[in-house]
């Protein structure tokens, strides 16, 4: 893959003040987050396979989104992170940024 071992894996979170990164990237602590972001299309489907529609479609509770409209978010950041990351290839120095939702 590339770019994989130009990326470094986060051994802590302590340094990030922004509470919303800070709690995405405790998720990828020890691991290479390329691999993870590489993973991630067949462990939805994994997780995902033999649901019915209505299990995917139906919220877990008030305020609550379903699994199909969490899917349909990953699929939209996807397209932006894979700006990012064609960003980060072409500008080596440039720094990935976190979002803040």
């Amino acid at each position: 893959m590339i770019g994989t071992s130009m990326i470094r894996k986060i051994t802590n979170v302590r340094g990030i003040k922004d509470p919303y990164s800070r709690r995405i990237l405790a998720n990828l602590i020890g691991k290479n987050p390329m691999m993870v972001y590489a993973r991630t299309p067949a462990e939805l489907k994994k997780l995902t396979r033999g649901l019915a529609p209505r299990q995917l479609q139906t919220p877990p509770g008030r305020a609550r989104w379903s699994i199909a409209q969490l899917v349909s978010h990953l699929c939209d950041a996807e397209w932006a992170m894979g700006f990012r990351i064609r960003k980060s290839i072409a500008e080596p120095k440039s720094t990935l940024q976190a979002y803040n939702q």
